[in-house]
């Protein structure tokens, strides 16, 4: 039998590795990646600006860049970026236009795709939504039911 000053030891013991993993899982859960279709995809950073960037995702032989700017003063550019990394059973689909939703459900598209994912084995690009300025957003969809948490990023 243990004596009273070995249990609290062990007590204390225990709620430290209790908190640890806690700790862990809660950290892996806002990770945010998502595997789709073969696919591994997680958000990178979140940005906003009133000048973004558009092209290929991920970049391919389109040369044509492009640069979009807000047209007004009451709206801004929350640009997502996004990190792939292609899984062995990947297999080639067509992914939909992604989108965002804002913390009050409204959805804001882009004017970017996706394009051939299979190029490379891992890659990074980003998504350009025109908004509100200050609008907090909530998730990007990526393809239907596959949502990537935003709000950890958006500070």
């Amino acid at each position: 039998m243990l004596n009273d000053s070995a249990r609290s030891r062990w007590q204390g013991l225990t709620i430290c590795v209790l908190v640890g993993m806690l700790l862990a899982v809660s950290g892996y859960a806002q990770d945010g990646t998502v595997s789709h279709e073969g696919l591994e995809v997680s958000v990178s950073h979140l940005e906003r600006g009133i000048i973004a960037p558009l092209g290929d995702c991920p970049l391919g032989e389109n040369i044509v860049r492009g640069v979009i700017a807000p047209g007004t003063n009451d709206t801004e550019f929350v640009t997502v970026h996004l990190d792939f990394k292609v899984l062995p059973d990947y297999r080639p689909i067509d992914w939909p236009r992604p989108f965002i939703h804002d913390v009050n459900g409204r959805m804001y598209r882009t004017a970017q795709t996706f394009g051939e994912m299979n190029r490379d084995p891992e890659f990074s690009c980003n998504f350009s939504f025109r908004v509100p300025v200050g609008m907090a957003v909530k998730e990007m969809l990526v393809d239907e039911g596959v949502a990537l948490d935003l709000t950890a990023h958006d500070q």
